[in-house]
């Protein structure tokens, strides 16, 4: 119905239906172990007490006691699970040091944590920021950045095992900037709060070198006007991490080594239909499967 909604976090294991403003949660089974229904059963719970209202998105920090529900493009409601009183504040993207902004969230994440903290990895059509949240900052409402990259985002991929983002800018979106996310074992004095932004910034959010893609091509008078998000993949391949895109017009795959200057791998994709439906694309030794969903 349109009041009922089933989201799942995939980084947290977390299955989570909504009805009627009530978020019933429960662990999804490990890969390793699908018969194991009583390790779900012992950690299901119902987080109840959240204000009725959009739900876009939901997401659980990784060791499940805080949960992210995206309201708007530019509102994310924190909510602390463990607390003995409910607790839920709003984190605005709009407000940007007591000034009213006109930036849009574009993704958000979960990341590794800073100082036994949660860190929500926030991307927005203005900055990439990274937020170190505890109890007191989900009960004040008080949301600080720890680190700030400014970017002029159109929209973004997250690879979670390295922890790379990947925001598209420029007019075409073709100009790939890349970002490393460091924030486990990092920042905090004698307080165990995290540093300033300042001078700490730069080391939680590395820049690595951007990736410039070529749209037009000398062997075909048709070419792309825009690199769409649902073309392109960040993918971990043989050790290395790589952007993956497919180019509809030449129904080639061009993998773009990270951190690398080299020109991109080549693989021509053998179909006869106007329309690519994916790329799969499997990895060793390890196997496991990345798809590039189809355009729609």
């Amino acid at each position: 119905s349109a009041s009922s909604k089933i989201f799942i976090d995939h980084a947290a294991r977390v299955c989570i239906a909504v009805k009627d403003g009530v978020f019933r949660t429960f662990c999804l089974p490990s890969p390793s172990a699908p018969d194991g229904p009583a390790d779900v059963e012992a950690r299901e719970k119902t987080v109840a007490d959240v204000e009725p209202g959009n739900v876009l998105e939901v997401r659980f920090s990784q060791d499940l006691g805080l949960m992210a529900v995206q309201r708007s493009d530019h509102e994310l409601l924190i909510r602390d699970v463990n607390s003995a009183e409910p607790t839920a504040t709003t984190l605005d993207c709009t407000q940007t040091r007591g000034a009213k902004s006109d930036r849009r969230i574009l993704d958000w994440w979960w990341v590794s944590p800073a100082d036994g903290r949660p860190v929500l990895l926030l991307v927005t059509t203005a900055t990439v920021e990274l937020y170190a949240i505890g109890a007191d900052e989900v009960a004040q409402g008080n949301y600080r950045p720890i680190a700030t990259e400014k970017v002029d985002g159109l929209w973004c991929r997250f690879e979670p095992t390295a922890e790379v983002v990947v925001v598209a800018t420029g007019s075409s979106s073709s100009i790939l900037r890349m970002l490393k996310i460091n924030t486990g074992g990092r920042g905090g004095g004698r307080s165990g709060r995290p540093r300033s932004p300042t001078g700490s910034g730069a080391q939680l959010l590395q820049r690595l070198p951007n990736i410039d893609v070529e749209l037009r091509s000398a062997r075909s008078s048709r070419a792309s006007t825009r690199l769409e998000q649902e073309d392109v993949l960040v993918a971990p391949l043989y050790n290395s991490l790589y952007v993956l895109r497919i180019d509809r017009v030449e129904r080639k795959l061009l993998l773009y080594a990270i951190g690398q200057p080299a020109r991109p791998l080549e693989i021509k994709l053998f179909s006869q239909s106007d329309h690519l439906d994916a790329a799969v694309v499997v990895r060793k030794p390890n196997p496991s499967v990345a798809q590039m969903r189809p355009r729609t």
